[in-house]
């Protein structure tokens, strides 16, 4: 599954101020392995639409593959009104 996040400026975990407009993830504690992927660039995609984002923060809520999204990463696969539940694949990095 995948919720959004409004950081609003606020710095993540990763060192970076992050911006709602910003296409950023932050990853579960278990794939964040204590910032082992900060800055790393991978595509989400769900139901055919996918969306380059950059790991900045730890979803400290979230549990083995569970993402949350910046609201601009999230509005390019759904709705801010509907959660996506299902259907969320995490590809390769992109760079």
């Amino acid at each position: 599954p995948a919720t959004f996040f409004s950081p609003g400026g606020q710095f993540g975990v990763c060192g970076f101020a992050i911006q709602n407009t910003d296409l950023v993830a932050a990853l579960s504690p278990e794939k964040f392995a204590n910032g082992a992927h900060c800055g790393t660039v991978f595509t989400v995609e769900s139901t055919g639409v996918s969306v380059a984002v950059e790991v900045g923060d730890e979803c400290v809520t979230c549990s083995g593959n569970e993402l949350d999204l910046t609201p601009s990463a999230f509005e390019r696969l759904a709705p801010l009104t509907h959660p996506i539940k299902q259907n969320i694949h995490i590809c390769e990095k992109v760079f």
